[in-house]
């Protein structure tokens, strides 16, 4: 739990200080296309390669479907998800809209399913792994379960500026800035734990690995000095 508040109060701090920054450069930083949102697509994206990486080596059995599932976030951050269609397929209003022609609507709910499917094949082969390793107080189980804490908190995030302005709610400049900063910064930890915690988990199997090599090869040492010591016994 340590951990998890450090990561906590370091988003903060960090969302406060951009805060001081000049309100011009502010707006070009978490701006679409901007640092911000091309980092987090870049971090998605060298997810999904780490995921896949592990996956030919063997490594991870879930490496596959893991890297799927990074990729398509790595999709949103580039509007693949309202680029070539009237409007976007996560919205409901897409497949009720007149507007939107019906290919759109089919292909749109063939995509959501094959990434609903994605996920649940996801968390059914990872999650009693991951809280059993959180429980150990493993840092690559730590990170993955602060990066999906902090996904539904940008979903939140996203859906808390939209009821405030259907409430008349009318925040001030600087006000509606800070919720966008500490959005973005929220949005831009979700895939900078998520890479973190693959090398970490890299890191950890490769140390148990060698650990368990180790010890065959001390075993086998043994048997062997043991084998010899009997011969010379018997001779």
């Amino acid at each position: 739990m340590k951990n998890v508040f450090i990561i906590l109060i370091v988003i903060t701090i960090v969302s406060l200080s951009l805060s001081f920054l000049p309100y011009e450069f502010l707006e070009n930083f978490v701006d679409e296309n901007g640092p911000v949102e091309n980092t987090q697509f870049i971090l998605y994206g060298l997810g999904a390669l780490a995921a896949w990486f592990f996956a030919i080596r063997r490594e991870w059995s879930n490496g596959l479907t893991g890297g799927a599932i990074l990729f398509i976030f790595m999709l949103r951050e580039l509007d693949f998800h309202k680029r070539f269609t009237a409007m976007s397929i996560t919205k409901t209003k897409f497949f009720v809209s007149p507007e939107v022609p019906l290919t759109e609507k089919l292909i749109g709910g063939m995509a959501i399913a094959a990434t609903l499917i994605l996920i649940y094949l996801f968390i059914r082969g990872n999650s009693k792994k991951l809280l059993n390793h959180l429980k150990a107080g493993e840092t690559w189980a730590v990170s993955t379960f602060m990066g999906i804490i902090l996904l539904a908190a940008s979903v939140l995030l996203d859906g808390g500026k939209r009821y405030l302005t259907s409430l008349n709610i009318i925040l001030t400049d600087s006000g509606y800035l800070l919720i966008v900063i500490f959005e973005e910064v929220v949005e831009l930890a979700i895939p900078a734990l998520l890479f973190f915690a693959l090398l970490q988990w890299s890191r950890g199997f490769k140390l148990k690995r060698a650990t368990r090599e180790y010890g065959v090869t001390n075993k086998l040492k043994s048997e062997i000095k043991r084998k010899t010591e009997e011969g010379k016994e018997a001779l």
